[in-house]
């Protein structure tokens, strides 16, 4: 999924849920924030103290890298925040496919609801939780480990777009996989990765044989699998609007989990309003359309009353948190100061996730992942 969805979605799903502007942003930013923390660094308090990172993504040449030579890299960041295995199958490699709904991914949130309600990382490590969540609704049928399993066959691909200049821009060359992790790069060098063969290693990692295609909520479309034949019929807004439903109960769960207070108030049922959100996720628009979509839907109130101040929460921009890290937390007093940023939270959160799902849960279903 993109961020009109991890952070708008989510953030929408979370207010009607019950939570304030204040929480339901930190988790949203923290849901959006999965893709976007892309390095693994230090930065160091003039103190001696020090806010690590941990990289919960890889865009542009880390991508390819890794999808070539670095297979531990790919087991500790696709498979734990992007594509958790559903454990079926017979093989190793089956049993690392997502799975939609699992029932991995749903003990994955139970437990994080636990932890996260004592915690001082807790609504960020919800966070996380529902973009795991969120991605078995879209991210399904493929593993976070370049596999065979992944390949399909390209002359495969049908898309039932209505807009032709979305459909043909949807399909035109690099408009696939890349449109969202190199496109600049890859298009002024295809030739040179062509050559040596990242295309197709790229190919068998994650979904990148069908590029964004199950991250856009609108499309409806159709491929075969190379290895089993078999033939994957996709209907993305029926299966985003039932993800939607179900993180909305994951969030509710969440929030009765906690003390009562004012910042979690549940008083929306979905059912009253999915017919709002189901026109949303219908609507073929290019991705910042559809933010605006998610916008306007919570700020003329048709799907919890709004905040005075609403549209303060409604402006995503990474560069906040990753500004937090980089230039905020060594320019603070003292570097203990830092444990109160958000950031340092997330990252908490994402390391708490990352043993969590790699050391205890996966071995639990028989998968020694890393």
């Amino acid at each position: 999924m993109q961020s009109d969805m991890h952070y708008y979605g989510t953030y929408a799903l979370a207010r009607i849920a019950g939570f304030s502007p204040q929480k339901a942003e930190i988790i949203a930013y923290s849901a959006q924030f999965v893709d976007d923390s892309t390095k693994s660094n230090s930065d160091v308090h003039q103190d001696g103290g020090m806010l690590y990172g941990i990289a919960t993504a890889h865009h542009n040449l880390d991508t390819v890298h890794n999808a070539k030579f670095d297979l531990a890299e790919q087991r500790r960041v696709w498979i734990p925040f992007h594509f958790i295995p559903g454990a079926q199958g017979d093989t190793t490699s089956q049993q690392l496919i997502c799975r939609k709904n699992s029932k991995v991914v749903n003990e994955m949130f139970d437990t994080h609801i636990m932890h996260a309600a004592d915690c001082a990382y807790g609504y960020h490590l919800i966070g996380i939780a529902c973009h795991v969540y969120a991605d078995t609704f879209s991210h399904y049928g493929f593993s976070g480990i370049s596999s065979r399993e992944n390949e399909i066959e390209q002359d495969s691909l049908l898309l039932n777009v209505t807009n032709a200049e979305m459909k043909a821009t949807l399909m035109s060359g690099f408009g696939l996989f890349f449109s969202k992790y190199a496109p600049s790069f890859m298009t002024k060098n295809w030739r040179r990765f062509v050559l040596d063969n990242a295309e197709q290693a790229v190919g068998y990692l994650g979904h990148g044989g069908v590029g964004t295609f199950p991250d856009r909520p609108y499309l409806k479309w159709q491929f075969r699998y190379q290895a089993s034949q078999l033939l994957s019929s996709r209907n993305n807004p029926e299966t985003f609007l039932e993800g939607c439903e179900h993180l909305y109960k994951k969030l509710l769960a969440f929030g009765h989990s906690l003390p009562t207070s004012d910042d979690f108030i549940p008083e929306v049922n979905f059912q009253n309003i999915s017919h709002i959100i189901k026109d949303i996720l219908d609507t073929e628009a290019a991705h910042n359309e559809r933010i605006a979509l998610w916008k306007s839907a919570i700020l003329s109130n048709q799907l919890f009353t709004s905040a005075s101040n609403e549209s303060d929460f409604l402006n995503y921009d990474f560069r906040r948190w990753e500004n937090d890290k980089n230039i905020t937390f060594t320019q603070l007093s003292k570097s203990c100061e830092g444990t109160k940023l958000d950031v340092y939270k997330f990252h908490q959160a994402a390391a708490h996730h990352r043993y969590y799902v790699l050391k205890d849960l996966l071995p639990s279903y028989g998968l020694a992942v890393y």
